[in-house]
């Protein structure tokens, strides 16, 4: 394997690790907005009880 060849395939690997980064901050916003919104949820509910 040549030395272009070895840095072509290096950049390939770190592509796609960038994107998988992308995924998994993408994923964890998600999450996050999820959990706030059923904290939010419980929050109202208990408020509504009182």
């Amino acid at each position: 394997m040549s030395e272009i060849e070895r840095t072509k395939a290096s950049i390939k690997t770190a592509e796609i690790r960038c994107i998988a980064a992308k995924k998994m901050q993408e994923a964890a916003k998600a999450s996050e907005a999820a959990a706030l919104a059923e904290i939010k949820a419980l929050t109202n509910n208990e408020c509504s009880l009182e």
